[in-house]
């Protein structure tokens, strides 16, 4: 360390000291300067080491008096005495009484009940006994009708003159009809078309143009081979009795075709039959109906359409449609 540097630093220390600082006030000696001899020739120039902190102990700084003035206490606020409150000088309030005013009497004249008017006799004549007989007639007594029937339950036209006219007019036109039964030894079943001939003659006259198709008797095996008879008859019938019932009859001729022949007999042969019937009305336009009849052979091959036929059904009438009453 050089000798410039720890002079340096002492002074420093020493000025932060008031001692130091008077000490350093003083003029100092100054050392005579010595000759230095200069070497002749300069080293190459080595790397410094690193500053070594001093070992010496160092002067502990001396604390310095603090120029701010001495801290002094600031003085509590006092409390303030409250005032005492005074007594009043006002002389205490005291109720007076009120004095009511006394009722005047009144000044109006007192109420005079009014006088009622006194009732005076009538001048009209007393009423006079009747001179006429007294009524020995009962008095009248309420009338009494019968419950009307119950809505529910429906009882029919009554047979009355305009209804057997309405009916025997109805039935007197076209009819389509259904039949199904016994026709000989088989099952037939068919459908059926009335048409009377004109509206007066045809009341109790017409034709009619039935099919019927008649399945082969139960047990005849083999191939299906029935026959259809189709053919034309004429028919009598009377009046609607009561416009509830009416009784007909008719025959005719017809012809027996084989749908599915098995290649034996005859293919269709001619034949003929009659019936009775009775029909009973259901509703105004329909009827029940019920035939008894008998009739031959249409079947080519086994004749077991022959005999007799019980066939029930029902017919539709479209007479007196749209006609003026």
């Amino acid at each position: 360390m050089s000798l410039r540097y720890v002079t340096t630093t002492t002074a420093l220390l020493l000025s932060l000291t008031p001692a130091g600082a008077l000490l350093l006030a003083q003029p100092v000696a100054q050392p005579v300067a010595q000759p230095v001899a200069q070497p002749v020739a300069q080293p190459v120039a080595q790397p410094q080491p690193a500053p070594q902190p001093s070992t010496y102990p160092q002067p502990a700084p001396q604390p310095q008096p603090s120029t701010y003035p001495a801290h002094q206490p600031v003085a509590q606020p006092q409390p303030v005495a409250q005032p005492q409150p005074q007594p009043s000088t006002y002389p205490a309030h005291q109720p007076q009484p009120v004095a009511q005013p006394q009722p005047q009497p009144s000044t109006y004249p007192a109420h005079q009940p009014v006088a009622q008017p006194q009732p005076q006799p009538s001048t009209y004549p007393a009423p006079q006994p009747s001179t006429y007989p007294a009524t020995t007639q009962a008095p009248p007594q309420p009338v009494t009708r019968p419950a009307p029937p119950p809505r529910d339950v429906n009882i029919g036209p009554a047979i009355t003159e305009d209804h057997i006219r309405d009916i025997n007019r109805k039935w007197a036109g076209l009819g389509l009809g259904y039949h199904n039964g016994l026709w000989g030894r088989g099952y037939a079943q068919g459908l059926k078309l009335d048409i009377p001939f004109g509206r007066r003659v045809g009341q109790h006259f017409g034709m009619r143009v039935h099919g019927t198709l008649v399945h082969p008797p139960v047990g005849t095996g083999g191939i299906y081979d029935p026959v259809i008879n189709t053919g034309l008859e004429l028919f009598g019938r009377g009046p609607v009795w009561l416009g509830i019932l009416r009784a007909y009859g008719g025959g005719g001729a017809w012809l027996g075709i084989r749908p599915n022949p098995t290649g034996e007999g005859k293919d269709y042969q001619f034949t003929g039959g009659g019936h009775l019937g009775v029909e009973v009305i259901v509703a105004p336009r329909m009827s029940f109906t019920i035939e008894i009849g008998g009739q031959g052979p249409g079947h080519g091959l086994r004749n077991d359409d022959a005999g007799a036929s019980v066939m029930g059904g029902f017919m539709v009438y479209l007479g007196d449609i749209g006609r003026q009453r």
